[in-house]
């Protein structure tokens, strides 16, 4: 098989395994850090698996369950220095950050040929239109043709 990168090797999967387990270890000692209560189960819940806030939290995974909102009202109460994070983009391409200007260019690709194909499929069917009103217009003509032809006789 072939990677991004050329083939895939039985070294090269266990190189990737190895990094792979090493940054595991490190995640696992991160949380045991931030919560040490973990520190007996982080085999158990160290596994990849996604629990629901309402498991993570008699599991010691997380301390309650509240929106992002009600956090803060609380941290405020408490007399916490809120702060307000506004992101500007700090790469401008054309006055947009580079992720808007691609998302646009995207976009108006899409819409483009998008149109392209309806306009498409509407000529299609004025061109199969014309073609039966031109049948329609060549089986009248003989039939006409047809009718002076018997009426001559």
């Amino acid at each position: 098989p072939v990677g991004l990168l050329g083939e895939i090797t039985r070294e090269g999967i266990a190189t990737m395994q190895s990094n792979i387990n090493a940054i595991h270890e490190a995640f696992k000692k991160f949380v045991v850090e931030g919560r040490p209560v973990l520190a007996d189960k982080i085999q158990e819940v160290a596994t990849g698996d996604v629990w629901l806030g309402m498991d993570a939290v008699p599991m010691g995974l997380a301390d309650d369950l509240m929106t992002s909102d009600e956090y803060i009202s609380q941290r405020v109460l408490d007399n916490a220095r809120v702060i307000k994070l506004v992101r500007k983009p700090t790469n401008t391409l054309f006055g947009k950050s580079p992720n808007t200007f691609l998302m646009q260019s995207v976009a108006s690709r899409i819409v483009r040929s998008t149109a392209n194909f309806v306009r498409g499929v509407l000529l299609e069917e004025q061109q199969q239109q014309l073609q039966g009103d031109a049948t329609t217009i060549h089986a009248k003509s003989s039939l006409a043709t047809s009718v002076q032809a018997k009426s001559k006789r």
